[in-house]
């Protein structure tokens, strides 16, 4: 087959998935440069950590995944190939998103961490096909791609809260329990559609991965719901910390300390209103003086 039409099989339902959940981040969006940056630069890991897993498993062997029992392919799935990717992947992002000024609210977590699993998935994607045929994209498509991105989002929802937490301890801690949970969902997903191959008399068993994805699918869309309230940039938000914010205080504008006086003006009569009362207040100090004595004296 083709190798453009290879890749393009691959890339097909990793565009659809990011642009799915690109456009749930509605209220500041991420650049796409980096978006694309964080996805380009997951696909490498990616390869490291297959030729890791790959090697560990015994190669073809398949000892751990599949001949020492389900058991082992439990630690295997867990221990291994969940530790590995998830690690990687978070590694990625807290790289090359996680400092930078773009990352600046919860939902950022979310956003940068499926554009690393689509990165993976992608990969695993391009190797599936050459070695299955065309098909197997029909079921990885929907499945397998969109569970990388449910796996990573448990510690990209952790990152993007963490990112806004001035304890830098519990900030640790709530990366590290993210990281903890899509270890175990990562581990769980893989076992779950490996069931077949435990009890080849009930293959039904694999069919168990998909109400564990859709109840990942649930819980991530209660994380962005989450991670959307509690933005910065979420119009309700902005319009409580306008409410909240009291008004400054008004200007006061200060006297002179030493004001300038005026003498009065000895004119200021001659600028009356003509038509006010002109008549002249006799001065009391004048009325109180005694009266002339009246004369007596008869001619």
């Amino acid at each position: 087959m083709n190798f453009l039409i290879v890749v393009a099989l691959a890339l097909t339902p990793a565009a659809f998935w990011m642009w799915w959940y690109y456009r749930k981040d509605m209220y500041d969006k991420e650049p796409m440069r980096l978006v694309a940056l964080v996805f380009v630069l997951a696909t490498p890991l990616s390869v490291l950590c297959g030729l890791l897993e790959y090697s560990i498993d015994g190669g073809g062997e398949a000892r751990f995944s599949t001949n020492f029992g389900l058991f082992s392919a439990i630690l295997f799935y867990i221990g291994i190939v969940g530790v590995f990717e998830e690690i990687a992947k978070l590694f990625v992002v807290y790289t090359l998103a996680y400092r930078r000024a773009e990352f600046n609210e919860p939902m950022d977590g979310i956003v940068y961490s499926a554009a690393a699993a689509l990165g993976f998935a992608t990969l695993e994607n391009i190797f599936y096909i050459i070695d299955e045929g065309p098909f197997i994209i029909l079921l990885r498509g929907p499945l397998s791609t969109l569970g990388h991105i449910l796996f990573s989002g448990l510690w990209g929802a952790a990152l993007g809260l963490a990112k806004f937490e001035p304890d830098a301890n519990r900030r640790r801690w709530m990366i590290i329990a993210g990281l903890f949970w899509s270890i175990i969902a990562h581990g769980t997903f893989d076992v779950l559609i490996s069931l077949g191959k435990f009890f080849p008399d009930q293959n039904w068993l694999s069919l168990s991965a998909i109400p564990f994805l859709a109840f990942l699918y649930y819980l991530g869309s209660r994380q962005i719901s989450h991670a959307l309230k509690i933005s910065d940039f979420n119009p309700r938000n902005i319009l409580k910390r306008l409410s909240e914010t009291p008004p400054p205080p008004a200007e006061v504008i200060s006297q002179p300390a030493n004001p300038r006086r005026y003498a009065p003006n000895p004119n200021a009569y001659r600028f009356r209103n003509p038509t006010a009362d002109t008549t002249c207040q006799v001065d009391e100090t004048t009325s109180s003086l005694p009266e002339p004595e009246a004369n007596n004296d008869k001619s």
